[in-house]
């Protein structure tokens, strides 16, 4: 009786439907036979559909359409998704992606408490919001490497064709998904992960600081920074580089992307070289700030 009542409601009251929690849109708008999640012995990318809702209880969509990802909550998605090319050869090879970038990194009953409702693959992610345009000429719209909403991660670049440099652009993704999987699905949806505010004072005094150097020639580790705030630093032919240094949430961000795609033996040798006490300290406050919410960052193999 409810779930007709939860059918009658969806149709008679769509706007209503939009702004309520994840739950009551999950029963509404996406639940099944609407994701098949049957097994198959002749279709594989059925056979791992199955596998990941069974481990997990979550869904793989690997053909997204906008029902998928428009919103977050009551709150558009500011993003346009293109499904991946949909060749049995790709979506083997995303679902490869996927397990080796970021499901494989976690243990699964981890992965059964943190998981959202479902995982996208994705040939690519647009920006759709606002840009700035100077002199009429709109420049072109950032992409993702992932994406995480109320309800799904999406994981991008599905495709054959991976670049000049492959190894690079997986580095990207893993750092990026395992990033904003920690940032804005565990720690900004649910609420469960919490850096404490020391990792901040190591560095305070030195948020959004300016140099007029090249950025490639600035020492960051001194001061606990892994890199620099890309948006805001720019070049001028006549005044030279303006860099500015991250802002906490950036700063935050950076770090753990750098932690899921660097290699642990170079993250040793960055946070223990002379002059990087700073680095050693921050890494330390995060290495425990993952362990109180039952994650251990040194069981990465990488």
């Amino acid at each position: 009786m409810s779930r007709k009542i939860i059918y009658l409601t969806s149709i008679l009251l769509p706007l209503f439907i939009v702004g309520c929690k994840k739950e009551s849109f999950v029963k509404a708008e996406l639940e099944p036979p609407y994701y098949n999640t049957s097994d198959s012995s002749t279709d594989p990318i059925q056979h791992y559909k199955s596998i990941i809702f069974n481990t997990y209880g979550t869904y793989l969509i690997t053909a997204p359409t906008i029902r998928d990802y428009a919103y977050n909550f009551a709150n558009k998605n500011k993003i346009d998704l293109t499904a991946p090319e949909q060749s049995e050869e790709n979506l083997l090879h995303g679902i490869k992606i996927l397990k080796e970038q970021f499901l494989n990194l976690y243990p699964v009953e981890f992965l059964k408490k943190n998981l959202p409702f479902s995982i996208l693959l994705a040939d690519k992610i647009i920006f759709t919001g606002y840009i700035s345009v100077e002199d009429g000429v709109e420049p072109p719209r950032p992409e993702y490497y992932s994406y995480a909403s109320s309800s799904f991660i999406a994981v991008s670049g599905i495709r054959k064709n991976m670049g000049k440099n492959p190894k690079e652009r997986l580095d990207s993704i893993r750092g990026d998904v395992n990033a904003r999987f920690w940032l804005d699905y565990i720690e900004g949806i649910k609420g469960g992960f919490e850096v404490s505010k020391s990792f901040y004072e190591v560095s305070k005094g030195r948020y959004k600081k300016d140099y007029f150097d090249d950025p490639a020639t600035i020492n960051y580790y001194k001061d606990g920074f892994i890199s620099y705030n890309k948006v805001a630093t720019i070049y001028d032919s006549n005044d030279g580089w303006y860099t500015e240094l991250p802002d906490e949430e950036l700063d935050l961000r950076q770090w753990v992307e750098f932690i899921f795609r660097t290699p642990k033996t170079k993250i040793a040798d960055i946070i223990n070289a002379p002059g990087n006490e700073k680095m050693l300290k921050k890494y330390e406050i995060l290495k425990q700030s993952f362990l109180d919410v039952g994650f251990n960052i040194e069981s990465l193999s990488k």
